[in-house]
């Protein structure tokens, strides 16, 4: 790791002494928005079987959320439910996160013995581009 932060030292360092051209220099450099990230863990369950996680109850259910930028925002979360092959959504919410970027969510009630998911979106705004779709692993409640 020592090696690698090393290397990038001495690329900026010769990154930063290049010469550049007056016409290159004058033009605006485009604005690029850096995509807006959601980072999900499920926590607090008890055992994982064939990726599947088990909770022991309801109650317990838990997903943390961290969006990037950390900053306060808003975050949409969708629970699903597998139905043979496919997913289906069973709600879906937008709530705020907190001033560093983090939420979670919970299960307030479900189904023993049935195959959910959460779904997680974080919303585009001015300091971040569009969102990509987060998904969590399976998980059941025995």
């Amino acid at each position: 790791m020592l090696k690698l932060k090393t290397a990038l030292l001495s690329a900026a360092v010769f990154a930063g002494s290049l010469a550049v051209p007056a016409t290159l220099a004058a033009q605006a450099a485009p604005v690029v928005k850096p995509a807006a990230q959601a980072a999900v863990k499920l926590i607090g369950y008890t055992k994982v079987v064939k990726g599947v996680a088990h909770y022991r109850s309801v109650g317990v259910v838990r997903a943390t959320m961290q969006i990037q930028p950390k900053r306060a925002g808003r975050v949409t979360v969708s629970l699903q439910h597998r139905s043979g092959t496919t997913w289906i959504t069973d709600q879906t919410t937008t709530f705020p996160t907190n001033a560093t970027g983090a939420a979670w969510a919970g299960l307030a009630q479900g189904n023993r013995k049935m195959t959910y998911r959460y779904v997680v979106n974080r919303a585009a705004d001015a300091t971040a581009g569009a969102s990509t779709k987060v998904v969590t692993a399976s998980f059941m409640v025995d």
